[in-house]
């Protein structure tokens, strides 16, 4: 299992990234917004990977360990799997997917040396 101060450290790199990303695409959305969105699926990842970014980084400010927080993101990307989303809004659903993604990657981040 990752030890904190390295997962600290990832997750700060991560936000950076994600945050980047999204500013990039909040750029191109204004140059060419029909061109920006026909590829807009790969932003919601990226939100959904910023949001889990974002939630690991403040539990492990609050006093979360690398331990709880496997355990944490096992039961949230577990429930996306197990109840997929089913609204009638076909950005709630991606953006729902997103998160579940999300937290599974984490679980990888988590269970790395």
């Amino acid at each position: 299992m990752i030890n904190a101060e390295k997962l600290r450290a990832l997750l700060a790199d991560r936000i950076e990234d994600h945050r980047r990303e999204i500013a990039d695409f909040a750029a191109r959305l204004v140059a060419a917004p029909y061109r920006a969105l026909s590829g807009g699926d790969e932003v919601i990842r990226t939100a959904g990977e910023l949001a889990v970014a974002l939630e690991s980084l403040s539990a492990l400010d609050h006093g979360a360990t690398p331990e709880s927080l496997h355990k944490h993101a096992l039961r949230q990307a577990l429930a996306v799997a197990r109840d997929p989303p089913s609204s009638t809004s076909g950005i709630s659903n991606l953006t729902e997917q997103a998160i579940g993604r999300a937290w599974a990657r984490m679980i990888e981040t988590l269970e790395s040396p």
